[in-house]
């Protein structure tokens, strides 16, 4: 069978895929990721990430100071940005 390819998007064109012809579905390849689609999975990656970040500072304290310090610094930003 000669190199040719079904096309599927699950989302209306948003995420696209492409496999050859008679392939399983599930033997795909990522053709189009939407802007949008890549800033929520990035979102996604990010919340885990700091999930994982906050569940190791239980036992380090290092990280847990940088952590407390990243707050602070947050909330004193959120307060200014909010007084203007």
């Amino acid at each position: 069978m000669s190199d040719e390819y079904v096309y599927e998007s699950p989302d209306g064109g948003l995420t696209i895929y492409k496999r050859k012809i008679g392939d399983d579905p599930s033997n795909r390849e990522l053709v189009k990721l939407d802007d949008l689609v890549k800033e929520e999975i990035n979102k996604q990656e990010n919340f885990l990430e700091w999930q994982d970040i906050l569940d190791a500072a239980k036992h380090n304290p290092i990280l847990q100071s940088a952590i407390d310090r990243v707050k602070i610094v947050y909330h004193l930003t959120k307060d200014n940005n909010n007084a203007e």
